[in-house]
């Protein structure tokens, strides 16, 4: 009787017990930036704004948007924002040098390491 109650315990704890919501979550974040525009050619000089909506089902963990050379590869400007929502109004902005072609790359991802990546490309002259 001892052994059958223990066994009861055992499998009414364990069905008891739920996985987090995180493991659950399988929706990637939805990226919709407004500008730049892909192949967005600038006048040297000029701001350039980065500027959408980031949204998740659940929660945003991490925003990253990588500012790079893309001839070089080098990395020029690296912006991080950790949000803890369910939306993230994104409103960045650099100043563009002539001469460089830039590759702007968005990244979000979730609490549950869902990640959705968006990447433009703009050229000064």
């Amino acid at each position: 009787m001892r052994y059958l109650f223990l066994l009861l315990s055992i499998f009414l704890l364990s069905t008891g017990c739920k996985k987090s919501s995180a493991e659950d979550d399988k929706e990637m974040p939805v990226i919709v930036l407004s500008s730049p525009a892909d192949n967005a050619v600038v006048p040297g000089g000029n701001t350039v704004s980065i500027a959408g909506d980031v949204t998740d089902n659940k929660n945003i963990y991490m925003i990253h948007v990588h500012i790079s050379d893309y001839t070089t590869g080098k990395l020029l400007i690296d912006i991080h924002r950790y949000p803890n929502s369910a939306g993230y109004k994104l409103a960045e902005s650099f100043t563009a040098n002539a001469g460089i072609t830039y590759q702007v790359q968005v990244r979000a991802r979730d609490n549950a390491a869902n990640e959705t990546v968006v990447t433009r490309m703009i050229s000064t002259n």
